[in-house]
């Protein structure tokens, strides 16, 4: 049976399309075969690359139980190499087949701007279980989203316009993470903030000044608002005499000591 198997895994390179009928039997393999064909799909996975439109057409049509082969072929491919294709594979897999969001991190730069914006919050997600892999993973995500606004903007001042459809300015990705807070879940929105706050070189005075001049004008107002305020203050002490006047006047006029939470 193995020798059969790594006949058919070994024809999948020159013909991918005999991916198809690999995938389709896998679910109908003993336990011990199963385990086998992940182990000899590794080399094969990676001659076929994340470039073969035949191979992703086939994980994205997988039928039922053969999820651990589809999932192995994917760690492959992406660490074989980033492209838009399998970006939205991966994408599309999260949403309709409850793919582990873990595996669209590494993509998020790799999708068009809308669907990344609309990736963003809930890979962001992640960090709601506190493990440093996953802070890691995430700085190095922001980092890279935001580095082409940043080269475009130079040394002197934070583009608010994107250069790319892949890329944020860091006013909007700081704003993205309070706007959709709830999304993302308070204790891993709060963790991203904190990595942005973490990232001094991008996240400096005018920028932040922008960032609270957008979210004060949110209704309602972010539950993460004040707590960015207060940072923003003990990162850069010359915004407290902004944060102290001009912002408080605009909370005072929105009355926000009306809205439950806001000033905690």
């Amino acid at each position: 049976v193995l020798r059969l198997m790594e006949l058919a895994l070994v024809l999948c390179v020159k013909q991918p399309s005999f991916f198809a009928e690999v995938v389709r039997i896998y679910p109908l393999l003993p336990a011990p075969v199963q385990a086998a064909m992940q182990k000899h799909v590794t080399p094969v996975a990676r001659s076929v690359g994340p470039n073969s439109t035949v191979l992703l057409d086939v994980l994205r049509t997988y039928p039922h139980g053969a999820d651990t082969l589809v999932m192995a072929i994917l760690r492959i491919l992406i660490d074989k190499g980033h492209t838009q294709a399998l970006a939205e594979l991966v994408r599309d897999l999260v949403d309709t087949r409850s793919l582990d969001v873990e595996y669209l991190l590494p993509l998020v730069p790799h999708l068009d701007r809308d669907a990344m914006l609309h990736a963003l919050p809930r890979v962001v997600s992640v960090l709601a279980d506190g493990s440093e892999e996953h802070k890691v993973a995430v700085h190095r995500l922001f980092q890279t989203l935001v580095a082409p606004a940043m080269q475009a903007a130079g040394a002197e001042t934070a583009s608010e316009h994107p250069t790319t459809t892949a890329s944020l300015t860091p006013v909007e990705l700081l704003v993205l993470l309070h706007v959709h807070e709830k999304e993302i879940g308070l204790k891993a929105a709060l963790v991203a903030v904190q990595l942005c706050f973490s990232m001094s070189e991008v996240f400096r005075s005018d920028v932040l000044t922008a960032v609270l001049n957008r979210l004060v004008e949110e209704d309602p107002l972010p539950v993460l608002f004040m707590r960015t305020a207060i940072m923003a203050t003990k990162s850069f002490r010359t915004l407290g005499s902004y944060v102290s006047t001009s912002l408080r006047a605009r909370l005072v006029h929105e009355a926000i000591w009306r809205e439950p939470g806001r000033t905690a």
